[in-house]
């Protein structure tokens, strides 16, 4: 069972890589978020997820260890395949898959190649109590609020994703901090968390 590979990028595809080690070359997927950030003769480390099955084995390669107990996570869902879990990782990072699922956000998921509302209502249900799931460091206490506010930076003309992300930040940056700029308020609010999104969006714009 290989757990973990380092080595050098021989090659980079659309949806995997070809890594060096010591000579023996690894095919390994990975999620197109991953690939975005891998060029060719660079030092990698990755943690492998080893997929046995009778007629074949698969390697899927993640930068994180949390990123692959996430695809480990939706991908114990019925229907749910490697190729459903990369797409899904492909457009949500980590901790924007764990917010969906908290805040039961399907539409989410759906922005992911080959992830439709049957599966994404799936990954919902079956995930949201999930102690791997609830390990993970993110402040979705109050659902409906944190909904609420990427909706309404939806309505400002912000992408989904783009949206989503500025939120998940928020909240990340919140944690521990009490009011101020860029930091939220001690009572979770959807306008402190517009207004601590909307804080970091202008700063990234700049």
């Amino acid at each position: 069972m290989i757990a973990k590979i380092t080595g050098t990028i021989d090659e980079v595809f659309i949806d995997q890589v070809y890594v060096d080690v010591h000579g023996v070359c690894y095919g390994v997927l990975c999620s197109k978020r991953t690939i975005a950030g891998l060029q060719k003769n660079a030092s990698v480390t990755m943690w492998i997820e080893h997929i046995i099955r009778a007629e074949s084995q698969t390697l899927c390669g993640f930068m994180s260890r949390d990123e692959q107990l996430v695809f480990r996570e939706i991908t114990s869902v019925q229907g749910v395949g490697v190729k459903a879990g990369l797409a899904i990782l492909s457009v949500l990072a980590p901790k924007d898959v764990v917010g969906a699922i908290l805040t039961q956000d399907k539409r989410a998921f759906t922005a992911a190649d080959g992830v439709g509302a049957k599966m994404a209502e799936r990954l919902t249900v079956e995930l949201k109590n999930s102690k791997v799931i609830k390990t993970f460091d993110v402040l979705v206490d109050e659902p409906s609020v944190v909904a609420d506010a990427v909706g309404a930076l939806v309505a400002l003309g912000y992408e989904y994703g783009v949206a989503q992300r500025a939120i998940s930040d928020a909240l990340g940056a919140g944690a521990g901090a009490g009011s101020g700029a860029g930091g939220l308020e001690p009572s979770l609010s959807t306008e402190a968390l517009v207004r601590s999104a909307l804080v970091k969006l202008s700063t990234q714009s700049k």
